[in-house]
């Protein structure tokens, strides 16, 4: 995980972390992560936010499919 996704994930935890994404505009209140190699293949040159649904779309159109996993990062103490 590179540098800034572990900060938003650690900002994540206490408070909410905005970001729109480059491509369709959509404010996304999530905070996800891709390998760096898979995130260099398809958000690069530009590096700007993406939402998931762009990130996979900019995949598919490069004749990728990729499996979205989902993985805890923090669980809040109960």
């Amino acid at each position: 995980m590179n540098l800034v996704a572990r900060i938003k994930s650690l900002l994540a935890r206490v408070t909410c972390v905005i970001e729109f994404c480059h491509d369709c505009g959509k404010r996304q209140p999530v905070v996800w992560t891709a390998d760096d190699a898979v995130w260099a293949e398809f958000a690069r040159p530009d590096n700007q936010p993406l939402c998931p649904d762009c990130f996979d779309k900019r995949a598919d159109r490069a004749g990728v499919l990729l499996r979205w996993v989902p993985q805890v990062d923090y669980r809040r103490p109960t």
